[in-house]
């Protein structure tokens, strides 16, 4: 990149002198040239040079009269000027601005060190500004940005309030639960905000039908899963209200329709465990299906784990073969529900919560009312995982008859 430089004197032997130095040491140099302070000044304006030469004594205005002149014009002020000058007296020049002197006759090794020191002095000046630039520029980005990641913040915040909202009043409603077995409970401890488990109630007749589903927590995404799967259910009892539920079609009716209304192909389907039962309340009759779920059945003090299907791969798995399962309760029995948080937890962590210390914890709290049994439950599961990070959302649905 060419430096451009302002000589400034009206001898033109000195200019022509000064011209041929520089073309003779270095091609990167234009000049410019001026034979007095005014018309300096109007070149300083018009071609914004590097570096101005000037000549103390010059017609119509002296060099120190367009230095002052230079240096008080905010367009001006900052272009360095090298005054040439016989005398010795700098004094003044170095207050009006001067950035440097050379005297008359001048050295030309001297004058090219002094210009181009001024020069390398303007170039890192320049990378300075532009530098200063650059970060004001990347601060302004930044601040964009952050002020762009608050807004979303504030925009998921609010949407992850407004899923668990959702969720606490259409996918976790246990109150028809209650007013068929009052002795129940249902106790939610998911990993984040919004749950991913999906507990559902429909009484037909003297049947209490209810499912709980799990999805693998995916946020707000859970209470869309959610959603997807309770159309499909209400739709199945709906057309087969007036015949008899059967929950293993029930559960390939549900797979197929969810398989069908998620199309696209970048979307993977949720991995999903699922139980579906039917309580008959007056005979205490369970019927029941379900994959990965595990229920337990407490009858006269003896517990009694209910076996379910198992896939690596959850609910859609292909060629997974679901039957039927039945089981004669009675009054006082407890039937218990947990999805795989509970069992799946400890697969992560082998040495923490044994299948058979889950069996002691479910009869040790079936002998307590079903309110102290939430409690008990919820606190010894904080306690076990004191030193553990959950992993999954757990339920746990218990039902005394």
């Amino acid at each position: 990149m060419s430096s451009k430089i302002l000589i400034a004197d009206d001898s033109k032997l000195v200019v022509s002198l000064i011209k041929s130095l520089f073309a003779e040491h270095n091609d990167n140099y234009v000049v410019i040239e001026a034979v007095n302070g005014r018309e300096a000044i109007e070149k300083a304006l018009s071609e914004e040079p590097d570096v101005i030469l000037m000549d103390w004594q010059m017609p119509e205005m002296s060099g120190i009269d367009a230095l002052k002149t230079l240096k008080s014009d905010i367009r001006t002020k900052e272009i360095p000027v090298i005054m040439l000058t016989a005398s010795e007296a700098t004094t003044e020049a170095f207050e009006c601005g001067a950035s440097d002197f050379v005297q008359k006759p001048f050295n030309k090794n001297e004058l090219i060190a002094r210009v181009n020191t001024t020069l390398d002095a303007v170039m890192a000046r320049k990378e300075l500004k532009k530098r200063l630039v650059d970060i004001e520029i990347e601060k302004d980005r930044l601040k964009l940005q952050k002020e762009v990641l608050i807004r979303q913040r504030k925009e998921m915040l609010q949407s992850t309030w407004m899923a668990a909202q959702v969720h606490r009043y259409l996918f976790a409603n246990s109150e028809l639960l209650h007013q068929m077995y009052p002795d129940s409970l249902y106790l939610s401890m998911p990993v984040s905000e919004v749950p991913a488990t999906f507990f559902w109630t429909k009484v037909i007749q003297q049947n209490l039908y209810f499912c709980l589903i799990f999805h693998e927590n995916t946020g707000v995404q859970s209470v869309l899963y959610a959603s997807i799967f309770k159309k499909f259910i209400e739709e199945y009892f709906q057309q087969n209200i007036m015949a008899n539920i059967d929950l293993v079609e029930l559960l390939k009716k549900l797979e197929s329709s969810v398989e069908g209304f998620i199309t696209n192909e970048d979307i993977a389907m949720p991995y999903t465990e699922i139980v579906f039962c039917s309580l008959d309340y007056s005979s205490s009759t369970l019927n029941y299906a379900g994959v990965n779920t595990s229920l337990f059945a407490l009858k006269r003090d003896k517990l009694v784990e209910l076996k379910s299907e198992r896939s690596v791969n959850g609910f859609f798995t292909k060629d997974l073969e679901i039957v039927p399962h039945k089981i004669q309760l009675a009054k006082q029995d407890i039937l218990y529900l947990l999805n795989d948080g509970f069992l799946g937890f400890r697969k992560s962590y082998p040495d923490s919560y044994l299948s058979d210390e889950l069996m002691e914890l479910l009869r040790t709290v079936s002998k307590e009312d079903i309110k102290k049994q939430a409690k008990m439950l919820q606190k010894t599961f904080e306690h076990w995982k004191t030193d553990l990070k959950q992993q999954t959302d757990m339920a746990v649905v218990g039902i005394r008859l």
